[in-house]
Protein backbone atom coordinates (compact mmCIF):
# COMPACT_ATOMS: atom_id res chain seq x y z
CA UNK A 1 0.00 0.00 0.00
CA UNK A 2 1.46 3.57 -1.15
CA UNK A 3 1.79 6.62 0.95
CA UNK A 4 -1.83 8.15 1.98
CA UNK A 5 -1.99 11.68 1.18
CA UNK A 6 -5.49 12.30 2.03
CA UNK A 7 -4.47 14.85 4.48
CA UNK A 8 -2.92 17.23 1.94
CA UNK A 9 -5.86 16.67 -0.53
CA UNK A 10 -8.23 18.08 2.09
CA UNK A 11 -5.89 20.76 2.89
CA UNK A 12 -7.05 22.59 -0.73
CA UNK A 13 -9.12 26.01 0.60
CA UNK A 14 -11.36 25.57 -2.60
CA UNK A 15 -11.88 23.80 -5.40
CA UNK A 16 -14.88 21.54 -6.36
CA UNK A 17 -14.28 18.75 -3.38
CA UNK A 18 -14.28 22.10 -1.19
CA UNK A 19 -17.54 23.64 -2.62
CA UNK A 20 -19.37 20.10 -2.48
CA UNK A 21 -18.38 18.94 0.75
CA UNK A 22 -16.19 15.64 -0.25
CA UNK A 23 -13.54 14.49 2.67
CA UNK A 24 -11.13 12.64 1.38
CA UNK A 25 -10.64 9.96 4.11
CA UNK A 26 -7.85 7.66 1.93
CA UNK A 27 -5.69 8.46 -0.88
CA UNK A 28 -2.50 6.58 -2.43
CA UNK A 29 -1.45 6.24 -5.76
CA UNK A 30 -3.73 3.41 -6.77
CA UNK A 31 -7.18 3.69 -4.19
CA UNK A 32 -9.36 6.81 -3.21
CA UNK A 33 -11.80 7.04 -0.64
CA UNK A 34 -14.16 9.95 0.51
CA UNK A 35 -17.45 10.79 2.29
CA UNK A 36 -19.83 12.76 1.67
CA UNK A 37 -22.82 13.62 3.46
CA UNK A 38 -25.92 15.14 1.38
CA UNK A 39 -27.45 18.48 3.07
CA UNK A 40 -30.02 21.05 1.32
CA UNK A 41 -26.53 21.95 -1.16
CA UNK A 42 -27.41 18.85 -3.06
CA UNK A 43 -30.88 18.72 -3.66
CA UNK A 44 -32.87 19.79 -6.75
CA UNK A 45 -35.45 22.37 -7.14
CA UNK A 46 -38.18 19.26 -5.69
CA UNK A 47 -36.45 18.84 -2.74
CA UNK A 48 -34.48 15.29 -3.97
CA UNK A 49 -31.11 14.01 -5.07
CA UNK A 50 -30.05 13.19 -8.64
CA UNK A 51 -28.46 9.85 -8.53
Amino acid sequence: MGQDFSERMNEAPEGWLHAMGVTITHATDEEVRAELTVGPEHLQSYGIVHG
